[in-house]
């Protein structure tokens, strides 16, 4: 857990606890639920914190020496001393430069919507953005360019093409510059999967500790990319659109897996499905559901598989 540091001016000090937790998860390579739940924790109990880490955040993507820092010399040694004062010092002038364009430019606004949430979000440009369930994604829309980072979670943007101020994407360590398009964005932890409408995106990495890859996608592209690696595949467009019916509140399935089918449920409800089975989970089913129809899709797959189907809790349990 961070520690908070003595010090008369609290401005200071919450930069400097920003600081530290982003280095610490930069840094630990087995950072776990219990470490993102403590970071959770003190970026709720103030938005003076979230505003803070998210420059720290911001500032990583601008500071490439910081790639250079979290590289050690030798694999078998652990960084020493001078190397982490350094990478504090770094933080802390990146924090610093973009307190300043902080102060130059409008704030990051920020938006959420909780499981099962759907959001539209109409941009003064034209553009638009829908945030899908359990999303958290923040803006930064005047200047010269316009920015988005998806933190978290999924959404569908239509993109007003402009030449003159480029609309650009975050998510998971990768970079998209919109060339006038209409995609879908969607990042899980250190994994992003893109998937390409209509129109071109530059994609590319950008994150610290991310190698180096990039594709210019053109419509029926989906991309899925982590830090180490990333795969190129090409589908008929009208086959990629049922990836958009949560956009109406459904869920397409077309030869999906009893797997894929479960996970997807459990994205958009509070209520959850289980398959006891890794056979069962193999099977594959066609249809088209509400997100919230967790009930329904056990009794059909009940149906037409012969399965048993029980509740316990909250969870509704799929087993032969």
């Amino acid at each position: 857990m961070i520690e908070q540091n003595e010090t008369t001016d609290p401005v200071r000090q919450i930069r400097e606890q920003a600081a530290e937790w982003a280095i610490k998860r930069a840094d630990k390579p087995d950072w776990t639920d219990v470490d993102q739940a403590e970071l959770d924790t003190w970026l709720s109990s103030s938005p003076s914190h979230m505003v803070a880490f998210l420059r720290v955040e911001s500032a990583w993507q601008r500071v490439d020496r910081l790639r250079a820092l979290r590289r050690p010399q030798a694999p078998q040694r652990k960084p020493t001393r001078l190397l982490k004062l350094a990478g504090v010092a770094s933080v802390a002038v990146a924090v610093a430069v973009v307190a300043l364009q902080g102060r130059l430019n409008p704030q990051f606004s920020v938006y959420s919507t909780p499981v099962g949430g759907h959001e539209v979000l109409k941009l003064a440009d034209g553009s638009q953005i829908e945030l899908n369930t359990a999303t958290k994604l923040r803006t930064s829309l005047k200047g010269e360019t316009r920015t988005v980072w998806l933190d978290a979670g999924e959404a569908y943007f239509q993109v007003r093409h402009d030449a003159g101020r480029p609309f650009i994407v975050y998510a998971a360590g990768h970079r998209l510059t919109d060339l006038g398009t209409k995609f879908l964005v969607r990042s899980a932890k250190e994994r992003v999967q893109v998937t390409l409408i209509d129109g071109e995106v530059r994609f590319e990495s950008s994150g610290v500790g991310v190698r180096g890859h990039s594709a210019l996608m053109t419509a029926g592209d989906v991309v899925v990319a982590t830090a180490d690696s990333m795969s190129v595949t090409h589908h008929a467009v009208t086959k990629l659109e049922n990836e958009l019916g949560w956009r109406r509140g459904l869920l397409v399935f077309k030869h999906t897996t009893l797997k894929d089918a479960v996970e997807q449920f459990n994205r958009y409800n509070g209520d959850k499905i289980s398959i006891e089975d890794p056979k069962v989970a193999q099977l594959t089913v066609d249809g088209t559901f509400r997100t919230t129809s967790t009930r329904h899709f056990a009794e059909v797959v009940q149906a037409v598989f012969g399965l048993q189907v029980r509740h316990q809790d909250r969870t509704t349990i799929i087993s032969r």
